[in-house]
């Protein structure tokens, strides 16, 4: 869940600097953050982008999740530009009554191209949420996110794919510690509401690993997780 609401953040982040025809990568439409009210500020050094929901929940069209408070951007320059570091912070932020405490950061830091001429950046995640049945969720992630397709349809974020590599570690709702590996690269399509591919190992305070296999690349709510030999099937959410 804490994972999403920060991948969803950054999608958000993306189109609502798009609408100002300066800053970011991704497109902006109609079915997300249509009617939301966002604020510019490109005048100060630290140049400024605030998403506001209202004090009240707002239904968000394109995934169905209720939002409120406000997610606030500050960034130093181009996403595609190498060295750019973009900082998003949160004020009075809820997703489907879930609190993301205004103590929560993502920092995307752009590392410039690799080897294989990708853009790619490093991507730190601090997150603590209290749940809608108020549990207290800490998570904190070191992710490298590497963009394979969609880089040259500007105005287009639905065709981005990303390939995610790292690992991320933190305390369950019911407070126990937990780290999580990514084994093979995760395969992020933004047009897709779930990971189309790629495994994972969850590894849970106290019990045998857990394996996460989110299938070869179809964009669908089904994966499978291994404990103890046994494959189970589940569906995301």
């Amino acid at each position: 869940m804490a994972e999403k609401v920060f991948a969803d953040v950054k999608s958000m982040s993306d189109q609502a600097a798009n609408n100002n025809k300066s800053y970011f990568i991704a497109g902006m439409d109609n079915n997300m953050l249509g009617g939301i009210k966002l604020t510019f500020d490109t005048i100060t050094a630290a140049k400024r982008i605030t998403i506001d929901f209202d004090t009240t929940n707002t239904l968000c069209n394109w995934d169905g999740c209720y939002r409120r408070g406000k997610i606030i951007i500050t960034y130093t320059g181009f996403y595609r530009t190498p060295g750019t570091v973009i900082t998003i912070t949160f004020n009075n932020y809820f997703v489907n009554d879930n609190q993301v405490l205004n103590s929560s950061s993502k920092t995307i830091t752009n590392n410039g191209r690799n080897t294989s001429g990708h853009l790619n950046w490093t991507e730190n995640v601090v997150a603590n949420i209290i749940s809608w049945d108020n549990r207290n969720i800490n998570w904190t992630s070191t992710i490298y996110s590497e963009w394979i397709t969609g880089e040259s349809t500007f105005l287009n974020w639905q065709d981005d794919e990303y390939m995610l590599t790292g690992s991320s570690s933190g305390i369950s709702g019911s407070g126990k510690p937990w780290t999580i590996n990514i084994t093979k690269s995760l395969h992020i399509k933004l047009g897709c509401r779930w990971i189309t591919d790629g495994t994972l190992e969850i590894l849970p305070s106290g019990i045998s690993t857990i394996t996460v296999d989110y299938g070869t690349g179809a964009c669908d709510s089904q994966a499978s997780a291994t404990y103890k030999g046994k494959v189970y099937h589940i569906t995301m959410h």
